[in-house]
């Protein structure tokens, strides 16, 4: 869940001052699961994306404004992958929210009983429909709907693989009062999906002569739930490296720890990343630089005998 109103700031920074780098890029939407929505181009096991380049951001002084871990209401998800039926009366029910439910045919309303009600078809012009806002992208194996909240965060994710749904996947955010976001939380189906906590970093950039800055959020701590009970926690730096990986099992107990160490090229962009694990290197994964097409090279296994084996390699090793 990327943060397109940041996008933006940086955006305005460049009309003014010229190309200024972004710690944040969309990454091109696959059929892995989970899907990630922080920085997950810097976790090891999904090596087969760019690393981003790291922008100067320093923390924020959070003496005066701290995120604070607000509840959130759980989002209204389908209780099955079958499309609620529409029931008769449900046009004269309350609704529950006037946000858009949607899928790749009709958009819909949930009433407060968990109707559908102003079902409709969707009225696309260039990929959107004109009712729902929903954006369709369609390919031969793949659909994706997506919809967006007024602060372009994405509130509703579902996607289709050779015409079957596997993900319907609804968030909810809190903010504070400039609109940065402190919490979401996302169900898909009817199960818990993810859960992220955000912490404030100010970008500063001075290399025009002049000093720009602005403060913003970033998840600093992602869940990941999965069917089996199980559940990662990860923490990531103001940067939006993962820097630990914690694995639980269904009785929440600890299964694996995991950290990770950087490098960087002098441009900024990430040249190794190593996973270490009880304190031990595991595995190291090296990157070209960017002139000679930045992509993965090399990974070195760390062998439990105090051996090593290297793997030149563009697909990395899980």
């Amino acid at each position: 869940m990327k943060k397109i109103k940041i996008l933006t700031l940086a955006a305005a920074v460049i009309l003014t001052v010229g190309a200024l780098a972004s710690c944040k890029t969309d990454s091109p939407k696959t059929s892995e699961s989970p899907k990630t929505t922080a920085a997950a181009q810097t976790e090891i096991n999904t090596q087969t994306k760019e690393p981003t380049k790291v922008p100067t951001v320093t923390p924020a002084d959070t003496s005066a404004e701290t995120p604070v871990d607000t509840p959130v209401d759980t989002p209204t998800a389908e209780p099955s992958k079958t499309p609620l039926p529409t029931v008769d009366g449900a046009e004269t029910e309350e609704l529950r929210s006037d946000a858009w439910k949607a899928d790749k045919n009709e958009h819909w309303h949930v009433t407060v009983s968990g109707k559908k009600a102003d079902v409709g078809s969707h009225d696309l012009v260039e990929d959107e429909c004109t009712v729902c806002g929903c954006m369709i992208i369609e390919s031969d194996e793949y659909v994706f709907v997506s919809i967006l909240n007024e602060n372009y965060d994405e509130i509703l994710d579902v996607e289709y693989e050779n015409g079957e749904l596997t993900f319907f996947i609804e968030t909810e955010y809190t903010y504070d009062d400039e609109m940065n976001i402190l919490t979401h939380k996302s169900m898909n189906f009817d199960k818990p999906y993810e859960e992220g906590k955000y912490s404030y970093a100010t970008y500063v950039d001075d290399s025009f002569g002049e000093v720009i800055s602005f403060t913003y959020t970033y998840c600093s701590e992602l869940t990941r739930y999965n069917d089996d009970g199980t559940k990662t926690v990860e923490n990531y730096d103001e940067n939006e490296l993962m820097v630990k990986s914690t694995d639980f099992d269904a009785n929440g107990e600890v299964t694996e720890e995991a950290t990770f160490e950087y490098t960087f090229f002098d441009d900024g962009f990430v040249k190794s990343i190593k996973k270490f694990v009880g304190g031990k290197p595991v595995l190291e994964t090296i990157y070209s630089s960017f002139d000679e097409g930045y992509m993965i090279i090399k990974q070195i296994v760390y062998n439990e005998d105090g051996t090593t084996t290297e793997f030149d390699v563009i697909n990395p090793i899980d």
